[in-house]
């Protein structure tokens, strides 16, 4: 008796559930109209390719916002439903239920991108002294956005309530994103001391530290955005399937945040940059890890931070310059707070309060010295 053959199952089944659940026709033709309504109603004084560019970057932001809160709100609607427990018993890999809600989800968000995209396209195409670095830039930006699709997915993925942890609301982001901005001074100020240095040596000025850095990172942010975007898809796919199959992924984590500085390849060539560089992100991914995973140690599922910090140490002490100290300093300081708050058992959530005293004491450090 021959074998009974299965046929292969070829059709998406959750792309087909999300887009019967998210699209609406009428909602996309709004948009378009809506669009072509602004990008045709320009001034006399003005030039058509600068009202094109400002239109498709109003239209840019504008799409982000859109698809970060549709993301959330679909998400959130399969929970309170319990269509997202369901999904755990789906034959369908981790891989395709992470495609299908990035890109039919936020259906409207995209074709806004698109069309804010294309009035970028076109204001280049109208301008005048456009370089090949501007168009490259562009037709790189749907990676990046990509990337960043993928960053508010993983970051929306349900989790189990609990009020020592980060839950990924607004106000966490909003929080960590000053916090952020924070440290980016303290950063920035490595980059002028470094400049300092090389005017007390002599150099020209065009030669400067930081013109030579600012410099070197456009010329190879294309390149840059489209490893950003396939790094993205792999720390989505772990995340989703630690989610929905509770698969051990904390090695994708480790080797993910270890090799981020791969994106910027190009400031290999200069030991100084790459020093600089190297401090940014994992100093970056540091501030990351203690936000989103805490401070406890666990020998069987080790935090990021436990590996970046020791090497973002290793090349903030190859730029020679005592700023680091400052740098590292505070990341020291909320790490201590993040414990101390998880350690209270307050009634509100611990990452947020240690984000908030983290940025009150830096106010009042900022005012009393």
């Amino acid at each position: 008796m021959s074998e009974i053959k299965l046929p292969k199952i070829h059709v998406n089944a959750e792309f087909q559930r999300l887009w019967w659940t998210n699209v609406r026709w009428g909602l996309i033709v709004g948009v378009v109209l809506v669009f072509a309504l602004f990008a045709f109603a320009k001034e006399e004084y003005r030039e058509w390719w600068s009202h094109f560019r400002e239109i498709g970057s109003m239209t840019l932001v504008l799409s982000a916002l859109a698809g970060y809160v549709l993301l959330e709100r679909s998400l959130k609607q399969d929970v309170s439903a319990n269509a997202f427990d369901q999904l755990r018993m789906s034959s369908l890999s981790a891989w395709q239920m992470a495609w299908s809600r990035i890109l039919i989800a936020p259906l409207l968000a995209w074709v806004g991108f698109v069309l804010g995209w294309g009035a970028m396209l076109l204001s280049e195409k109208l301008a005048d002294g456009t370089t090949w670095n501007d168009v490259m830039y562009l037709l790189a930006l749907p990676f990046a956005a990509w990337g960043v699709a993928c960053g508010v997915l993983a970051n929306a993925l349900p989790v189990r309530e609990n009020k020592r942890r980060w839950n990924g609301s607004v106000v966490q982001l909003i929080l960590l994103m000053i916090v952020g901005m924070v440290w980016l001074q303290y950063w920035s100020h490595v980059l002028r001391d470094i400049e300092l240095n090389d005017v007390k040596d002599s150099l020209a000025h065009i030669n400067s530290f930081r013109f030579h850095f600012v410099s070197t990172m456009e010329d190879h942010m294309p390149s840059s955005m489209i490893l950003f975007a396939l790094m993205a898809s792999v720390f989505v796919w772990a995340r989703m399937a630690n989610v929905l199959h509770l698969k051990r992924v904390d090695k994708i984590y480790v080797k993910l945040a270890v090799c981020t500085p791969v994106l910027a390849w190009w400031s290999l060539g200069n030991v100084q940059i790459f020093a600089a560089t190297a401090t940014l992100i994992y100093g970056g991914l540091t501030l990351l890890s203690l936000a989103t995973q805490g401070v406890e140690l666990n020998r069987f599922r080790l935090p990021v931070w436990v590996w970046t910090a020791p090497l973002g140490l290793a090349a903030a002490i190859m730029l020679q310059t005592f700023e680091v100290v400052l740098i590292w300093g505070q990341i020291v300081g909320l790490a201590v707070l993040v414990g101390i708050s998880t350690r209270l058992r307050l009634g509100v959530n611990s990452v947020t309060v240690a984000l908030a005293a983290y940025l009150l004491g830096h106010a009042l450090w900022e005012v009393l010295f």
